[in-house]
């Protein structure tokens, strides 16, 4: 007879169920508190728990799992729309087979079971081998598909933008971010953020971006050729979680935003937007 020892089960599978929902987040690109993963992961948990207490085929049927699992997607990401629930909870069990298949594998090498009713069990493997295998599922889970759901769970409203500047054209495509307020203060006109990349396809060879971060926009702004010095300003931003600064920004000669005219400025930002999906960002 085979003995299960509760506290290894609802220490193993709080431990799992907390990692499936973390890369849910970070595979969907939707935030949530890590209180919120512990709760959800308690809860998955608590079933494996009453998994193996309870002798019956109903508890550890498909719908009852899914029932669960859509519990636990809901605690830790809300509801917001059908759609938007349906999406995560099969990112959720897909998420979850890939595990199972894991950790089937991974008993078949070691010719162990680490399944107890639905959840996990794992008593005898050595500390090794499980490090091994978290440190592959954060390495997929965190880096190769992060944020690859996003924007299927969520769909994000871009625009088209053509810049014109000094005889130079470039099309973009932009991150429409209606938490993008910045305005330049002198003019009071709105303005688009640009990546230092995507920025340098439209500006003469002889400025150079490549040392720009937040901290010396007016170093770099003191370095433009004296010609071109009038273009350029500097323009003040405040960003939550982050601390303010100056962002260096230039007057283009036309800027239309889906074919249409649109008046406003193009400031600069070090850092690539949403991982390079976007070239830039703009307010509407």
């Amino acid at each position: 007879m085979r003995i299960i020892y509760l506290d290894i089960l609802i220490g193993v599978n709080l431990a799992i169920d907390y990692l499936m929902l973390f890369a849910l987040s970070r595979i969907s690109g939707i935030y949530s508190t890590r209180f919120k993963l512990f709760l959800g992961a308690l809860l998955g948990s608590l079933y494996a728990v009453l998994s193996c207490i309870v002798e019956t085929n109903i508890i550890t049927s498909l719908p009852i799992k899914i029932a669960i699992s859509g519990l636990m997607v809901l605690i830790c990401f809300g509801y917001k729309n059908k759609s938007r629930f349906l999406k995560l909870l099969l990112l959720f069990l897909f998420i979850s087979f890939a595990v199972a298949g894991g950790v089937l594998a991974l008993g078949n090498i070691s010719n162990n079971s680490f399944f107890a009713g639905s959840g996990y069990y794992i008593n005898n493997i050595s500390f090794k081998t499980i490090v091994i295998a978290m440190l592959i599922s954060w390495i997929i889970t965190g880096f190769i598909f992060r944020n690859e759901a996003k924007d299927t769970i969520i769909p994000r409203k871009t625009v088209k933008a053509d810049v014109y500047f000094l005889d130079n054209h470039a099309e973009y495509t932009l991150l429409v971010d209606t938490g993008n307020t910045l305005h330049d203060i002198i003019s009071g006109k709105p303005v688009i953020i640009l990546d230092r990349f995507s920025a340098s396809q439209i500006l003469p060879i002889n400025i150079s971006l490549n040392r720009l971060h937040t901290e010396n926009a007016a170093d770099i702004l003191s370095n433009i050729p004296e010609n071109y010095v009038k273009y350029f300003r500097l323009i003040p931003f405040n960003a939550v979680g982050k601390n303010s600064g100056l962002l260096l920004s230039f007057k283009p000669d036309k800027i239309t935003i889906d074919g249409k005219i649109w008046h406003g400025l193009v400031s600069i930002n070090a850092d690539r937007i949403c991982s390079g999906q976007y070239q830039g960002l703009i307010g509407l």
